[in-house]
């Protein structure tokens, strides 16, 4: 099911906006999987979905009992997630620019996706504070780990009291030390 949501959102929705798969392809079948499996363990409340897209429907459809805010840098892909969402008569997420969104001062959160970003760099910036915002016992999964910032991802996480929970070929999910509140 969703392999085929995911197949229908990259060759239908997205190519009709014009956006060709090979340059902005969403978070993988794999990880979109395991991010339903993560949710459906852990049962988090607060869900960041750092980066707009895909992610924002596989939250919103297979995982609607948590509460997701979607921010991105591009306002692009801000729009591109909420016309989805209207055609599909989805509840809109909550939805922000990422420096927007940190004048409000989130409260911490049981989940992160951190897919921020097309360009590697937005996301090597931005995964200092991404780890900030996950509450204890709180999880974040890094999309693109493969990519050179992926390598520091270890020591930096364990330095900020992070254990690893898997670290896969693509993706990284890593649980912050404490008891959920």
């Amino acid at each position: 099911m969703i392999k085929t949501d995911y197949e229908n959102y990259i060759y239908d929705f997205q190519a009709k906006q014009g956006i060709r798969p090979q340059h902005f392809v969403p978070i993988s079948v794999e990880l979109s999987e395991y991010i339903i499996s993560i949710c459906e363990k852990y049962k988090p409340k607060r869900i960041l979905d750092a980066g707009s897209g895909w992610s924002s429907i596989l939250f919103k459809k297979y995982y609607p009992l948590g509460h997701t805010i979607t921010v991105d840098t591009e306002e692009q892909w801000l729009n591109i997630t909420k016309e989805y969402f209207k055609k599909f008569e989805l509840d809109l997420n909550e939805m922000w620019l990422w420096e927007e969104f940190l004048t409000t001062n989130p409260e911490p959160f049981d989940l992160i996706l951190h897919d921020l970003g097309f360009v590697i760099d937005i996301r090597e910036k931005t995964l200092p504070k991404m780890f900030e915002m996950v509450a204890d016992g709180g999880i974040i999964v890094i999309d693109n780990t493969h990519e050179p910032f992926g390598r520091d991802i270890p020591l930096m996480a364990k330095s900020m009291g992070f254990k690893i929970l898997g670290d896969y070929k693509y993706f990284m999910a890593l649980q912050k030390k404490g008891d959920k509140k």
